[in-house]
């Protein structure tokens, strides 16, 4: 017996058709609403943390503040404070922005050569920590193709290790680093796809989801900890560091990719281990020092923003309050002499 909510008046309908076979009418009148917003915030959080950032801001704060400085005094001026309402706009919506595109213009632009310097550092100290002695049994060092498939193999060797893998270690890495680097050859995902989550076959951003998707079924099988975060993996032997999966992916290509860029153009790779550490050194320090200038940089432009609004002696937020200050004064004064 199946009981069916077909009005909200509190009759109860039975019968003896299936679940399966349940008519639209059975299922929650607020269901096409609850999709759209699972929707709209999935697609802001595969924007990024920018895009999230910036979504949330502007309709947490920035519209709201600025509709509120456009009834400011309203009653006063008799018309909203358009002067008012323009002046919040532009500090709001241009300022936080600005937050994320200077620092992001800076760091692209610093990195163009040195890709590893968009590599955090923990990243760099967890990678150098794999890499100083995998790299021994490489004769060949100025091979990039082999140099950069035997960096992924021993670094996803080195994650399943972390996330107690009990299968085939060497055969699963290395079947992790060829999808890996025949993902990096992949053109990327076109914009609305990817922000609208659609597949797009051989695409990078696929391949790299699939992948993803692997080593987060193998961390979950071998983790009794119910509350862990899935999508973040450990690597690292002596100092073991955890990094987002995607964003692991994106530093792993810009490392590596730097590392054999340095290493073929380098004159001496007698010893291999101190190439690494002075290579690790080089880019830690740069990454330090345009973190610095990063947020100098930031600093320095945002507090340009109030010459862009505030070219007005007056402040329009007390517009329709002058000639009632004035009156009040004068009133006050009026007072004074009476009582003298």
């Amino acid at each position: 017996m199946e009981i069916s909510r077909n009005n909200f008046n509190g009759n109860l309908n039975c019968n003896q058709v299936k679940t399966s076979k349940r008519s639209m009418s059975d299922k929650t009148s607020f269901k096409g609403l609850d999709n759209f917003v699972v929707t709209t915030m999935d697609m802001i959080e595969r924007g990024g943390m920018a895009a999230s950032f910036t979504i949330q801001d502007m309709l947490g704060t920035n519209i709201p503040r600025t509709l509120t400085a456009l009834d400011r005094n309203r009653e006063e001026l008799g018309h909203p404070n358009y002067a008012h309402a323009s002046e919040v706009a532009i500090r709001e919506f241009v300022t936080g922005p600005l937050l994320f595109l200077v620092p992001a213009a800076i760091l692209k632009t610093a990195t163009i050569k040195h890709k590893a310097g968009e590599v955090s550092l923990n990243t760099i100290n967890g990678l150098s920590d794999v890499l100083s002695d995998s790299l021994k049994s490489i004769k060949d060092l100025k091979n990039e193709k082999n140099l950069n498939l035997k960096i992924y193999n021993d670094i996803f060797k080195n994650i399943l290790e972390n996330a107690a893998y009990k299968g085939d270690l060497d055969k699963e890495a290395k079947n992790f680093a060829e999808t890996f680097e025949k993902a990096l050859k992949l053109p990327k995902k076109g914009f609305f796809k990817k922000l609208l989550n659609k597949a797009q076959p051989g695409s990078k951003d696929d391949l790299l989801d699939n992948l993803a998707n692997d080593i987060s079924k193998i961390i979950k099988q071998n983790s009794n900890d119910a509350s862990k975060d899935f999508t973040m993996l450990t690597f690292g032997k002596t100092n073991k560091f955890s990094r987002n999966i995607y964003k692991f992916f994106e530093e792993l290509a810009n490392y590596t990719n730097d590392l054999s860029s340095s290493m073929k153009k380098s004159s001496k790779l007698s010893n291999n281990q101190e190439f690494i550490k002075k290579f690790n050194k080089t880019r830690s320090t740069f990454r330090v020092l345009l973190n610095i200038f990063m947020t100098v940089g930031t600093m320095a432009v945002v507090s340009l923003v109030p010459k862009l609004y505030m070219r007005s002696k007056e402040n329009p937020a007390l517009a329709g309050l002058k000639s009632e200050n004035i009156n009040n004064i004068a009133s006050q004064k009026e007072v004074t002499n009476e009582n003298k």
